[in-house]
């Protein structure tokens, strides 16, 4: 059997009875919100139809058509999407399950492959030579591209990881994604990052605490950034007119997600030597840490893609 939902003047799935359970039992989904199955005469609460305890029945909307015999063509309402989005709920509630979202579907076995590809670019790039530079670039930029899928999708409330980017334009698919992120970069970390440089090397604690303080601000700025621009693939995206009134309506959920992604740069940072340190074995530790890290990024990637899913009615950007 599978299921519809209907909430907040919208009706999403079909699921199955199991992925229904499961957003249940990680509080994503109320069991007040009205559901309907084909063959059934009414919407029913969810978790009346699972047989989970209920708060008063609400109001259903109209009913469906009726499921036509099995000889007719099957019927045509609700709409199918291409793949059932999640019901738009509380996005605090659905932090715990981003946790375990890298690893439903095939994400596992996408994590292994992008692992195996990462880790053969990082020693590709060792090399001296123009193809190595390339090579560093290249992988770059299908990283980040992957990284993109999986905030794009998680924005239009997706339930699994997306598959691989498809690559037919090398100039396009591959370097225009890390030309976008570097110009994001320049534009939120550079300024901080200059003004400390300059006040190191003129000795001036003034410039340099004042770099310290813009980074900070940089930091804080970027991930709202990163979102505007890869939901619509354009850097000016950016700009201070649509990231700070979004960060303003959102900031109870935007600064969680901040603090998030900032701890998880910090571990980052060290995980490689922590691992080398724990398990000297060649090869193993930069195989090991690669996974750790695309694990976290998708789940940062998953949380910013939902804080639009959730929100998009009251940012309105795309």
């Amino acid at each position: 059997m599978q299921l519809y939902l209907h909430q907040d003047d919208e009706t999403t799935g079909p699921f199955e009875v199991a992925d229904v359970s499961e957003m249940l039992s990680d509080g994503v989904l109320s069991p007040d919100v009205l559901a309907w199955h084909e063959g059934a005469a009414d919407w029913r609460p969810v978790g009346e139809l699972l047989q989970i305890p209920l708060p008063p029945p609400l109001v259903p909307p109209s009913p469906p058509p009726a499921a036509q015999p099995a000889s007719a063509p099957a019927p045509v309402w609700p709409a199918q999407p291409a793949q059932a989005r999640a019901p738009a709920d509380s996005f605090f509630a659905r932090i715990p399950a981003a946790f375990r979202y890298p690893l439903k579907g095939d994400g596992p076995l996408l994590l292994l492959g992008a692992t195996g590809l990462f880790t053969l670019v990082h020693y590709l790039q060792r090399f001296p030579s123009i193809f190595a530079l390339l090579i560093g670039i290249g992988g770059a930029g299908y990283f980040i591209a992957c990284l993109q899928g999986v905030l794009v999708s998680s924005a239009q409330g997706e339930l699994e990881m997306p598959g691989w980017p498809e690559v037919s334009d090398g100039m396009s698919d591959l370097f225009e994604p890390f030309g976008r992120f570097a110009g994001l970069a320049l534009l939120t970390l550079g300024p901080g990052f200059l003004l400390r440089w300059a006040g190191i090397t003129q000795e001036n604690n003034l410039w340099a605490r004042s770099g310290i303080a813009l980074m900070m601000g940089g930091s804080f700025y970027l991930p709202m950034a990163l979102l505007a621009v890869a939901l619509t693939d354009n850097l000016l995206a950016a700009n201070p007119m649509v990231v700070l009134p979004a960060i303003t309506r959102l900031f109870g959920q935007y600064f969680t997600t901040w603090i998030f992604v900032a701890l998880v740069l910090l571990l980052q940072g060290g995980l490689v030597t922590a691992i080398e340190r724990l398990i000297p074995v060649p090869i193993l530790p930069v195989v090991l840490g690669l996974l750790v890290s695309l694990y976290l990024l998708t789940i940062q990637m998953r949380l910013l893609g939902l804080l639009y899913f959730v929100n998009r009615d009251r940012l309105n950007w795309v």
